[in-house]
């Protein structure tokens, strides 16, 4: 499992190895980045017609790298017509999702492009 890539755990949904993948690679951001998973949330702003559908918070360190943005959808069923105009504002700086592969750089990103290796988004940004 620690080894498997995004794409290998999509392929096994019957067996439940998305959960458990996450999981265990949630709890690895966690403790390479614990000083991030220290404070608060910041929620990340979220603009365009499908805004009602993600969920995107921003966990960060004071004086430290490795901030850590979580973008998550919801209300799935109302994204029949996908995203359209809606983007999520990244902080300053590059980012790396952890989950699914996809990078980003700084400012509106829309969720499409965040999620399309993995339904979840882990990014750390550089």
């Amino acid at each position: 499992m620690r080894t498997a890539s995004a794409a290998d755990v999509l392929g096994w949904v019957d067996e439940g190895a998305p959960k458990l993948w996450l999981i265990s690679r949630t709890l690895d951001v966690r403790r390479r980045f614990e000083a991030s998973f220290a404070g608060g949330y910041q929620p990340l702003p979220v603009a365009g017609a499908q805004a009602a559908n993600v969920v995107a918070y921003l966990r960060a360190a004071a004086h430290s790298n490795g901030d850590v943005a979580v973008i998550v959808p919801r209300l799935v069923m109302g994204l029949r017509d996908g995203w359209g105009d809606t983007t999520v504002e990244l902080p300053p700086g590059r980012w790396v999702d952890e989950l699914g592969g996809s990078t980003a750089d700084e400012g509106p990103v829309s969720p499409a492009a965040l999620l399309s290796g993995f339904p979840v988004a882990l990014m750390v940004g550089n």
